[in-house]
């Protein structure tokens, strides 16, 4: 009996002995591989349904001018919707289809046609429901008559969105200011003349700056 007995306490400190190294193996089994833990992936903010991908406008001589807008998911009809020309609705829309929008600029919008601009799509209650779309549309030109002459020429210009008067905006051929003699023209469509400046002979371009910024593009003239 106490063969048995002595048997019986090394078989049960046989198993402790296993039981605590199982035990210590597994914990550092976990120290140098702990489990991983799946994180929540990252969840990308969609984008507006409705875009604003371009808009062209067409002064047409027109005091408002035609503004197209293109782009996506405008719809099939407009409802409630209403483009907003820097926060102001327009009022009147030529076409309305859900890749383009034809309307005219609203008469509560700034008439400095070179400012930049920015286009959006409301619900019809001040709820914008599309990007905002910025762009300037600089003074552009229809040309000049004569095409080129001596200094102290006289030449007229045919111009889009100047506005009614000169204002603040001077007329440059490069560097040298050209004197302006007239100014006249209904809506957006202005005819200006102007006197060529004392330059040296050769291609120039003609545009308009206010202050220190370039306001329309530029228009190719030649000095005699």
């Amino acid at each position: 009996m106490k063969k048995s007995g002595v048997v019986l306490i090394c078989v049960a400190a046989a198993a402790a002995m296993f039981v605590f190294l199982s035990f210590g193996a597994a914990q550092q089994m976990q120290k140098v591989a702990p489990p991983k833990i799946a994180k929540p992936l990252d969840i990308a903010k969609p984008q507006l349904f409705i875009q604003i991908k371009g808009v062209r406008c067409d002064h047409s001589g027109q005091p408002n001018p035609e503004i197209d807008l293109s782009g996506q998911n405008f719809g099939a009809q407009q409802g409630s919707r209403r483009v907003l020309v820097d926060g102001v609705p327009a009022t009147f829309y030529h076409a309305w289809f859900n890749t383009g929008i034809t309307t005219y600029s609203p008469s509560g919008s700034p008439t400095k046609w070179y400012h930049e601009y920015t286009f959006a799509i409301d619900d019809g209650t001040g709820k914008i429901i599309s990007n905002q779309f910025k762009i300037r549309f600089p003074i552009d030109w229809d040309g000049v008559t004569p095409g080129q002459g001596t200094p102290g020429t006289e030449v007229l210009l045919y111009c889009w969105g100047p506005g009614p008067n000169q204002g603040n905006k001077i007329l440059h051929l490069d560097n040298a200011v050209m004197q302006v003699t007239s100014w006249t023209g209904t809506g957006s469509a202005i005819q200006i003349k102007a006197i060529v400046p004392q330059v040296a002979a050769g291609p120039h371009k003609i545009f308009f700056m206010d202050g220190t910024d370039k306001i329309s593009k530029e228009l190719s003239f030649t000095v005699l």
